[in-house]
């Protein structure tokens, strides 16, 4: 069962680290091949900075993974790990001058 807890874990840490290696391709994604003038027909009007300045236009579903679902997919998963280990005590982690143990 313990195995199974450690498990866990990691995949949440996991999943936390995939959405924002994601988030910073998208980042370079969009940086070469983002629209660059609004193109309302395709509903491209919201603009955003990429790459040291570039501006382009995403669509309203574009603009929600990038600023909101990833980054919070991110963070709950990051915080769920922690919390997680924090009950299950997988990995212990001591402060001040002893190591910790994983």
């Amino acid at each position: 069962m313990a195995s199974l807890r450690k498990l866990f874990i990691v995949t949440l840490l996991g999943v936390a680290a995939a959405c924002f290696i994601y988030v910073i391709h998208l980042d370079a994604y969009y940086c070469e091949n983002g629209v660059r003038e609004s193109r309302p027909a395709e509903g491209r009007v919201r603009p955003r900075y990429v790459c040291h300045g570039t501006r382009v236009f995403l669509t309203a579903g574009e603009e929600f993974d990038f600023n909101v679902l990833l980054p919070c997919a991110a963070i709950g998963s990051f915080l769920a790990a922690g919390l997680l280990n924090m009950r299950w005590k997988c990995f212990r982690i001591s402060g001040g001058e002893g190591r910790g143990t994983l």
